[in-house]
């Protein structure tokens, strides 16, 4: 049983450390999604889940592996003298201690570790168009064709006309270029080319709803807009987006497979949030 457990653990080590590379370098999740980005046949959910599940195997062979040598485990910590508690022990402890303090106090070299690997990170959007706003590609593409000041019905006529089929203007930018084998980010530049202002860039919310947007229900954020409940169920719904006042915007997100900045950015659509400085 020792040598099964040992070559899993091994195993699970290997990915763990391979997954662990890639999200150090891999880009931040609105900047992945938003140029489609993928390595080695992979993409960002599919390295996270990776991580995530041999990260789970990591820890369960690992909890394995030491309960079948806890007598030499004992023995590590242990001295030989009367001394309770043996150097090795002491000292990987204190180390261990140093590298989490370390970490989270953000003190050199340990900040520079995680500073490099943000650089990594930003350097995958370069040259690339930044999304008009946090997870752009969930937003449909009458929302998009608002922010751009194009006709919606004239973005899926001049989208379809280079070739990137529409079948509804209601979809969302990573279902259109799923179905195009394009990423949201070209189908973003494909508008901007008929755009009046060019590429735009809004606040995900309004200062107010900054802090915990997603824990905010319909009927406390119609106060917070000076909206009623029934103008921000009618603008969901007019996306075939179905909620009730007592409905978070992350309950609605999951529902709907978006994010509670897209959802908010929909109610934010003409002709809403009149309530809040700092919403246009």
């Amino acid at each position: 049983m020792k040598k099964y457990i040992s070559l899993l653990l091994l195993y699970s080590f290997i990915v763990e450390t391979i997954t662990g590379i890639v999200l150090y370098v891999m880009p931040h999740g609105s900047t992945a999604y938003w140029i489609n980005w993928a390595f080695l046949g992979l993409d960002k959910t599919q390295w996270d889940d990776l991580h995530i599940i041999f990260g789970f195997l990591l820890i369960f062979f690992g909890i394995w592996h030491t309960v079948l040598n806890w007598n030499s485990i004992i023995c590590y910590i242990k001295s030989k003298k009367d001394v309770f508690i043996s150097k090795p022990f002491a000292i990987s402890t204190a180390l261990s201690a140093l590298l989490c303090a370390g970490t989270v106090m953000g003190i050199p070299p340990f900040k520079k570790v995680i500073e490099i690997g943000n650089d990594f990170k930003a350097m995958w959007a370069k040259g690339e168009l930044k999304p008009p706003a946090p997870h752009a590609e969930m937003y449909p593409l009458i929302k998009i064709a608002e922010l751009l000041e194009i006709p919606p019905t004239r973005a899926a006529g001049f989208l379809n006309y280079k070739g990137i089929k529409v079948v509804s203007l209601y979809q969302n930018l990573k279902e259109i270029a799923d179905m195009n084998s394009v990423r949201p980010v070209d189908i973003y530049k494909t508008l901007v080319e008929i755009s009046p202002k060019g590429p735009v860039q809004i606040a995900s919310s309004c200062p107010e709803l900054a802090d915990n947007i997603g824990e905010e229900t319909i009927s406390s954020l119609a106060k917070k807009l000076n909206m009623s409940e029934e103008e921000i169920i009618r603008k969901l719904s007019l996306v075939g987006i179905k909620a009730n006042r007592d409905h978070t915007l992350k309950q609605i997100a999951i529902n709907y497979n978006t994010a509670p900045s897209v959802i908010l950015s929909i109610i934010h659509s003409k002709g809403g949030c009149s309530g809040c400085s700092g919403c246009n």
